[in-house]
């Protein structure tokens, strides 16, 4: 009882807090919360996932994370656990692969992303699935060919009609990062998928992250392609 809530302790302290992450982390932290994640009862490894997402916020302390072998147990999580559980390891993957080309990577290697494609199509976690899914396809031309593969692209583009604005948000940075490779594969595939009218809709949202998102989308889009130039004007 007492590791359950140091772990929710720790995951409301540094949630948001840069100085606080720095502490956990300072104070060796990590090691004992990746334990956790492996060793912990299932509202342990809930509460210890929920602390690894908070402290990960933090871009300096990946490599830190990584190291303690945090990753495989994160992703087994998206496997079989509670709701609330696998949506904090999807944000802790996410962060861990924000602009870290080796976390993108790795993260992938343990067989993560046909674990998220499928939680995409229902859950609670279906947010910081597309979230983790945005982080680990951005400028990783792989990743990004991978949740084509995988059939990433409708249920992402499903996501942007969500009733929760949150979601939509996510699945358009998710297709952004999906569309800003070097090659225009995946850009044709979304455009195909149909994924250009609700991205257009996107943009007269009343709110400020999900026209981000969406305009960013249409860029990456329309980015050298012809094609889609036209369609979006059209």
């Amino acid at each position: 009882i007492a590791q359950l809530h140091a772990c929710g302790a720790l995951a409301a302290i540094a949630n948001g807090k840069e100085e606080y992450q720095k502490q956990v982390v300072e104070v060796g932290g990590i090691i004992p919360l990746a334990t956790a994640l492996r060793a912990g009862d299932p509202g342990v490894q809930e509460e210890a996932a929920a602390a690894i997402a908070s402290v990960s916020q933090l871009n300096a302390c990946q490599k830190d994370i990584i190291k303690a072998g945090a990753v495989l147990p994160l992703v087994a999580m998206l496997k079989m656990a509670s709701d609330d559980t696998q949506m904090h390891a999807c944000y802790a993957l996410a962060n861990i692969a924000e602009d870290n080309a080796e976390g993108q990577s790795m993260i992938a290697r343990t067989g993560a992303l046909p674990l998220l494609i499928n939680l995409l199509g229902s859950g609670k976690a279906q947010e910081g699935v597309a979230t983790a899914i945005a982080h680990m396809t951005k400028g990783h031309e792989v990743n990004q060919a991978e949740v084509t593969r995988l059939g990433g692209v409708p249920k992402l583009i499903a996501l942007l009609s969500s009733v929760n604005t949150e979601t939509q948000a996510q699945a358009a940075a998710a297709l952004a990062a999906l569309a800003s490779g070097d090659n225009r594969d995946e850009q044709d595939v979304i455009a195909a998928a149909g994924g250009i009218r609700p991205l257009l809709s996107l943009v007269e949202s009343r709110y400020p992250l999900a026209q981000r998102s969406s305009i960013n989308a249409l860029a990456m889009l329309a980015m050298g392609n012809r094609e889609n130039q036209e369609s979006i004007a059209t």
